[in-house]
């Protein structure tokens, strides 16, 4: 009887951690710069005077997520042109780096790229959720925006189209610490801004020695 019981309190601990929800402890933190960081430009063409190069840092203390189970980022950028853009890379200082997008539209032939638009009323996701890669990326709608009409959310990709995971690039990496969103415009005559960016993460999920200690603990309170 005494066996039939330890063994019912080891399933009983097995189930309630293995029923908690990985995506339980959401954690998001955003780079709001202001005033909002030009590139791209430096001063031959039209859209704000801005470096051609630039790298946003965004410095995360204090979050309880200290091993990374999925990752999305979230950019709100105006530029026409988002062609120009090769590439812009997401990076964990001291740590992994993944290209987000590189030359989105360079497979159509014309070797320019997408010349549609990024509208600050559209922001883009890049998620392992997504289905297009992201250079996918075309506007639609009125404005010609990525986003009006079109798809917003993307898998990060390089200029060949080929997908990364952003989930496995950063799978265990600590969310504190800082993260560098870099961007680089390779055609100096339009500008744009950077309006933002956000990061958002979820914890692993307990692993098998932390269920297996758990459970002993259960037990032998219960003796």
């Amino acid at each position: 009887m005494k066996m039939v019981r330890t063994f019912s309190l080891l399933a009983a601990a097995i189930v309630m951690i293995v029923a908690a929800p990985a995506s339980a402890g959401l954690d998001s933190r955003t780079a709001d710069p202001a005033p909002d960081i030009a590139y791209g430009n430096p001063g031959a063409g039209p859209g704000p005077v801005g470096p051609a190069d630039i790298t946003v840092p965004l410095v995360v203390a204090g979050s309880p997520i200290t091993s990374i189970a999925t990752l999305e980022i979230v950019l709100n950028i105006t530029h026409p042109y988002v062609g120009d853009h090769n590439p812009i890379t997401l990076t964990k200082v001291g740590g992994p780096s993944i290209t987000l997008l590189a030359k989105p539209g360079s497979l159509d032939g014309d070797g320019f790229g997408s010349g549609s638009n990024y509208c600050a009323a559209f922001p883009i996701t890049y998620t392992d959720t997504a289905i297009l890669p992201s250079e996918a990326q075309t506007g639609g709608g009125a404005t010609d925006c990525v986003g009006d009409g079109t798809p917003s959310v993307y898998l990060a990709s390089d200029q060949a189209g080929v997908a990364s995971s952003l989930n496995a690039a950063f799978a265990g990496v600590d969310f504190n610490g800082t993260w560098e969103l870099s961007i680089v415009d390779d055609f100096p005559y339009t500008g744009g801004t950077l309006n933002s960016y956000t990061i958002s993460v979820t914890p692993e999920p307990a692993t098998l020695g932390l269920l297996g200690l758990g459970a002993i603990a259960l037990i032998r309170r219960r003796r």
